[in-house]
């Protein structure tokens, strides 16, 4: 008798122990976990209750029309720095000298005391820049990427 119940949890063991198998969604690798099925449909379904997605006063078709830059005008993207100078003269003198070579690119020149920054173009990524950023290299070879808040219409 003592070997019989012994069997019999045993063998209830494998029903009660589920083992899911599921793929990582970024590395792709497989993973397993080991849990109880009966606890699984008791967490499934007090997430369920709990979790359920809001219901929104927007239908759908008008939802996904909605513009982003509407709401945050400006983002965090990246321009292209051309000069960093004390000198304002010399600031306005390249602004001017690029917005002729490169009418493509609009250019700004910004103050932080006691320094002037030449910035040009609006940029939503590096890779979006990369382009611009070689050809801009050419004549201004200082030229370099930095973070900054971009007018997210202009932005490329």
């Amino acid at each position: 008798m003592k070997h019989f119940i012994s069997c019999v949890l045993f063998l209830f063991s494998f029903t009660v122990w589920a083992q899911n198998y599921a793929l990582d969604s970024l590395s792709g690798g497989e993973y397993r976990i080991e849990s109880i099925a009966a606890l699984d449909s008791i967490i499934s379904s007090s997430v369920m209750a709990t979790c359920s997605r809001p219901q929104s006063n927007i239908n759908s078709e008008t939802n996904s029309d909605i513009d982003i830059c509407a709401r945050t005008p400006k983002v965090l993207g990246y321009k292209i720095q051309i000069l960093y100078t004390k000198d304002r003269g010399v600031a306005e003198r390249t602004l001017a000298n690029f917005s002729r070579s490169h009418p493509n690119l609009m250019g700004e020149m910004q103050y932080s005391r006691p320094d002037y920054r030449v910035l040009v173009g609006d940029f939503l990524t590096k890779r979006s820049a990369a382009a611009d950023l070689s050809r801009v290299k050419k004549a201004y070879p200082g030229a370099m990427l930095v973070q900054w808040r971009v007018f997210c219409r202009r932005a490329k």
